[in-house]
């Protein structure tokens, strides 16, 4: 129990900055047009190469990572890659030609700023690259609204696991906030132009153990990212409506 309390806390710790631009704020940014007939090749980054997603979300960014390239190969799409050591050096480079992420005002990052290293990165990956597309996926940790025992967050409703061994009866009047897994799909054209950025909720990171009707605890699970339609569920959801129809893998 102490390990994952512990764990949790690094997680929360290692996020920092990145947390503060990404905690709060619309789950959809996106043009309404959808994904030219001309696409053919994308140039997929690797998760979360921009931050520390933490020992909880080292893993899952791996999943999705390699679930989201699976998605794009069923809908027909040349995927490619480049070295995590590649794209490192370009956000450091990147960091450096837009002067840093961290406002001079107050301290904190920047959402504009980050954004432009971000298409700096874009833009230094296609000149190694040439694509039709690069898209970068994020797992982020985002907060929600709790209404029983169900998480709202970033567009989703999603049953809190319950552990009820303690006790035979349901657990009545929870409210509040929890933490959530959320995934960000941002895409950029061949200029290197953002297109398409959408964030989805996942899964809530907490699980609750009932002591009895109206006293209980919160707890981290320890089974995030296995449930895997859940998952690819997400990863389309995540791109529509730039890539629409469905999902190849349920026809």
């Amino acid at each position: 129990m102490r390990s994952r309390a512990v764990a949790y806390a690094g997680l929360m710790g290692s996020l920092g900055l990145l947390l503060a631009a990404c905690a709060s704020g619309p789950a959809f940014i996106a043009k309404d047009a959808p994904a030219s007939s001309d696409l053919r090749s994308v140039l997929v980054l690797p998760a979360n190469f921009d931050s520390s997603p933490g020992p909880l979300l080292t893993h899952g960014a791996e999943l999705v990572e390699s679930e989201l390239r699976d998605y794009l190969v069923d809908r027909g799409y040349e995927v490619r890659s480049l070295r995590l050591s590649s794209v490192l050096a370009h956000w450091s480079a990147g960091v450096d030609d837009v002067g840093g992420t961290i406002s001079d005002e107050d301290a904190k990052l920047s959402p504009s700023l980050y954004d432009a290293a971000r298409r700096e990165v874009a833009r230094r990956a296609l000149a190694d690259d040439p694509a039709d597309a690069v898209v970068m996926p994020t797992l982020l940790v985002r907060t929600g609204r709790v209404y029983g025992p169900h998480l709202h967050w970033d567009g989703v409703v999603r049953e809190i696991p319950i552990d009820l061994k303690n006790t035979n009866v349901g657990i009545t009047g929870m409210s509040g906030k929890a933490p959530g897994t959320s995934l960000r799909v941002s895409v950029y054209d061949a200029r290197a132009v953002k297109i398409f950025e959408r964030i989805v909720g996942l899964e809530p990171i907490n699980m609750i153990e009932g002591m009895s009707q109206t006293r209980y605890r919160w707890d981290v699970r320890d089974d995030l990212f296995r449930d895997g339609p859940l998952l690819r569920e997400g990863i389309v959801t995540s791109f529509e409506p730039w890539l629409a129809g469905p999902d190849p893998a349920s026809e």
